[in-house]
């Protein structure tokens, strides 16, 4: 009897079939890895071996969009939901593929990228509505209540709207931001089209656009140690709040992957 399978892929799916050692180091050729999957799907293996699942979530770091279409091709369901999450780090879907190479329906394609969309606009509601930081208020570098701008630096708080907002702590809030914070969210928003993560919140390059001493959003008296302390602070919080709002956003549905 020929199989049509190389004798590599036979090997691994003999080991990972009986109780040995997985050969974890066979699965580093992505070549390999997909010939296995398919094998194991081919004689009917009804749940994939841990070691193949786990290499499958790590390649999603690296090529989530491909690890994805495995996943769909395989009804993969966690390894379809890994590889969604990483794209999130560098979401630009399926632009740079041959629309040759794009082997996954309709339903999954348009799951993958509405997940994406949906967590664009988690992230950049944080940014947005600042009614959660009001509460925060006065630990938040740059925001004040109206009512106190004339204790304040007039350079940057100077060009600032009236804008209200609904605290659960404070009830109706007027409150102005200075020209640094509102600098700084801009900046993190628009980072948010690239990097679709919390973290892009406390990049230092933000950071210190808006607080450098040749900057002109903040003013030599609000460029302080403690202002910038406070900014590093506030950052963080950011993040926290960006990657909870994400984490809003539901997983794709098991329908996606039925096959």
């Amino acid at each position: 009897m020929v199989l049509p399978e190389t004798s590599e892929v036979i090997a691994c799916l003999l080991e990972l079939v009986y109780p040995v050692t997985p050969p974890t180091g066979k699965f580093a050729d992505e070549d390999n890895l997909r010939d296995l999957c398919v094998a194991l799907d081919k004689y009917g293996v009804k749940s994939y071996p841990r070691p193949v699942l786990n290499r499958l979530t790590a390649l999603a770091d690296d090529e989530p969009e491909v690890v994805y279409m495995f996943a769909c091709r395989f009804r993969l369901r966690e390894v379809a939901i890994a590889a969604a999450k990483a794209s999130l780090r560098s979401p630009r879907g399926f632009a740079d593929m041959e629309a040759s190479d794009l082997r996954i329906s309709m339903q999954q394609y348009h799951a993958f990228t509405t997940y994406q969309l949906r967590c664009r606009e988690q992230a950049a509601s944080a940014v947005r509505d600042l009614a959660w930081m009001v509460d925060l208020m006065p630990d938040v570098p740059g925001l004040i209540e109206a009512r106190n701008k004339p204790d304040y630096c007039l350079n940057c708080y100077k060009a600032s709207d009236l804008r209200i907002y609904q605290s659960k702590i404070r009830g109706t809030v007027k409150v102005c931001m200075s020209s640094y914070l509102n600098r700084y969210l801009e900046l993190v928003e628009a980072a948010l089209g690239r990097d679709t993560r919390g973290a892009v919140a406390a990049d230092q390059q933000h950071l210190a656009a808006v607080l450098a001493s040749h900057g002109m959003h903040a003013c030599d008296d609000c460029r302080t140690a403690t202002n910038a302390f406070a900014m590093l602070a506030l950052a963080k919080t950011l993040e926290q709040e960006i990657d909870r709002r994400i984490s809003l956003v539901g997983t794709l549905r098991c329908s996606t992957f039925s096959g």
